[in-house]
């Protein structure tokens, strides 16, 4: 189908845009997050899948402190056509 026909087919929870200046560590970080169903990088910034925004965003943002990482932004975005491909790569 079309691309916006295909992220709208995107489910998965919600997805957060995660920016940090120590990017690969923050990677580990969001990884190990029990409310992170997938994450990875796209560029410097890290793409995570959660189920709720709401409850995520401050729950990363205290681990990443607490690791050490300083985040520069953390919001909620639409799926990308590259997030929907991972999304079904990875559950194939």
């Amino acid at each position: 189908g079309a691309p916006r026909e295909i992220k709208r087919h995107y489910r998965g929870g919600d997805l957060l845009e995660v920016v940090c200046r120590e990017w690969m560590r923050a990677l580990d970080v969001v990884r190990a997050s029990p409310l992170v169903t997938e994450a990875a990088l796209y560029g410097t910034a890290i793409h995570a899948r959660v189920s709720e925004a709401r409850q995520a965003v401050p729950a990363l943002e205290q681990a990443l402190a607490s690791a050490g990482v300083q985040v520069v932004a953390i919001a909620p975005i639409a799926p990308t056509l590259e997030d929907v491909f991972v999304a079904l790569v990875t559950a194939a």
